[in-house]
């Protein structure tokens, strides 16, 4: 069972309680979602798992210390992922690794979507975009949000999410109808 936006305030006044129950729901339901967008950013399993724990692990720190989110859960929660991954680029801990694994067939619905050289050219066309249009981009496509949600997430009106999802998948089509035709065949 996911909580609707109306019964998150109920859900956060149990987790403030730090009923476990509440808490493991939450987890249960926003982790995988964390860590797909975590992933994708980063293209590092290991990374993002350590980082969509470390999103739970503010929760509970802010929880336990009486702060954290009155309301919007999930785009405090996103919000949080975002802002660990710009601490870690800032840290320079990104590394060069092998780019969305063999694995990551949940990542796309295209035909292609378990060719690791479409991902990785997928990924490099996703870096160039500028940071809102990408984290829109990835809010939008990968993890299928409503541009509602978006906008919460990114505390930006619903017109600035559409905006920059479309500004930013048109960039996204030319970054990577450039990649191809440059690429020998």
């Amino acid at each position: 069972m996911k909580p609707d936006l109306s019964a998150e305030h109920g859900l956060l006044a149990r987790a403030r309680l730090h009923d476990s129950d509440t808490l493991a729901l939450i987890f249960d339901t926003y982790y995988a979602a964390i860590f797909r967008y975590i992933y994708v950013r980063v293209g590092h399993k290991e990374t993002a798992e350590d980082l969509a724990a470390h999103v739970f692990q503010r929760l509970l720190a802010h929880l336990h210390d009486g702060r954290g989110p009155e309301q919007f859960l999930k785009a405090w929660l996103f919000r949080v992922a975002e802002n660990l991954i710009i601490d870690e680029a800032r840290r320079g801990a990104l590394r060069t690794h092998a780019p969305l694994d063999d694995n990551a067939g949940w990542l796309s619905s295209s035909p292609d979507e378990d060719d690791p050289i479409v991902l990785n050219n997928l990924r490099t066309a996703l870096e160039q975009l500028p940071s809102v249009q990408r984290q829109a981009v990835t809010l939008h496509y990968l993890l299928e949000l409503s541009n509602d949600d978006i906008a919460q997430i990114m505390n930006l009106s619903v017109g600035a999410v559409k905006a920059h999802v479309h500004r930013g998948l048109t960039a996204l089509r030319n970054n990577m109808s450039e990649k191809t035709n440059h690429e020998p065949e």
